[in-house]
C-alpha cells in the first residue's frame, strides 16, 4: 500500500505542475484554437481535468448508501469516444471556465484522498464497476500520470524537450516512492522512456524501456504498437530488445 503522506505529496504536485502550465501560457498560446484530433492548450486541460472530475463523480457515486437510487455510469471502455465526448464538453468554454473546473476537480480528488483510510486507499473494489486497481492507482493515474503525460507531449510538439524530461523525471521520481512492485515501477519507467523518445533521446529510451519490459513483462505487446515509441523503431537496440 501507498505511504498516505507520499500519495498526498503526488496528487498536490500534479496540481503544481497543471497550475504552473496554465500560468506560464503565453496570449498567443491561450488563443490556440484545437481540432478533435489535435488538441489545444485548453482543450488539453479540459481533457485531464473532466477525468478527474469523472473520478471525483466516480467516488461520490460508490459512497451512497447501498439502497440509495442512483444510476451506474456509463461504460468509458470506448476511449476514443471518450475523449471525443469530452472535447465537444469542453470546446466552446472559456479559459476562465475550463481553469475554474480544473481547480475544482483537483481540489475534491485531493479531499478524497486526505478522507480515505489507509485500507480505502488499497481497496481494489472502492469503486465497484472500476474494480481491478486499489483506489491509491487510480487516484495517481488520473490527477497525476494522465496530466503529467499530457504536459509532456504538448511541450514536446511546440519544442520545449527540456521542460517535458524534467516534468516526467520528476513525477516518476515522486511515484516510484508510493510502491516498490515491479510492474509498478515498470509503468513508470515506461512512461520515461515514452517521453524520451518522442523527444529524440533515443538512447535514454531505449535504456529505460529495456529496465521497464523486464520489471513489468505485460508491457511488451502494448509496447510494440505504441506510437510514443515509433520513432525507436528502426534502432538496432530496439530491434535487438524485441528479438525475443
Amino acid at each position: 500500500m501507498a505511504n498516505k503522506e507520499k500519495l498526498l505529496d503526488a496528487l498536490s504536485y500534479g496540481r503544481a505542475e497543471v497550475r504552473s502550465f496554465v500560468a506560464a501560457l503565453n496570449e498567443a498560446q491561450r488563443a490556440v484554437i484545437g481540432a478533435v484530433d489535435h488538441w489545444s492548450a485548453k482543450d488539453i486541460v479540459g481533457h485531464f481535468s473532466e477525468w478527474v472530475a469523472r473520478l471525483v463523480s466516480d467516488l461520490e457515486l460508490a459512497g451512497q448508501a447501498q439502497d440509495a437510487p442512483h444510476e451506474v455510469p456509463p461504460n468509458y471502455d470506448q476511449i476514443d469516444d471518450a475523449n471525443t465526448e469530452i472535447y465537444k464538453q469542453y470546446e466552446a468554454l472559456t479559459w476562465e471556465e475550463v481553469v475554474a473546473k480544473m481547480e475544482r476537480s483537483f481540489a475534491a480528488i485531493i479531499a478524497h484522498a486526505q478522507a480515505a483510510s489507509p485500507d480505502e486507499l488499497d481497496d481494489t473494489h472502492r469503486i465497484p464497476w472500476r474494480e481491478g486497481r486499489p483506489l491509491w492507482r487510480m487516484l495517481v493515474g488520473t490527477a497525476v500520470e494522465h496530466p503529467i503525460l499530457h504536459l509532456g507531449y504538448y511541450h514536446v510538439e511546440n519544442g520545449n524537450i527540456t521542460e517535458a524530461a524534467r516534468l516526467q523525471e520528476t513525477s516518476v521520481a515522486l511515484l516510484l516512492e508510493l510502491d516498490d512492485s515491479p510492474a509498478w515501477r515498470g509503468a513508470q519507467v515506461y512512461n520515461l522512456a515514452c517521453i524520451q523518445a518522442l523527444s529524440g533521446q533515443a538512447d535514454k529510451a531505449l535504456a529505460n524501456l529495456g529496465e521497464a519490459l523486464h520489471l513489468n513483462p505485460d508491457l511488451l505487446e502494448w509496447s510494440k504498437q505504441d506510437p510514443d515509441l515509433a520513432g525507436l523503431h528502426d534502432h538496432p537496440a530496439y530491434q535487438v530488445l524485441y528479438a525475443i
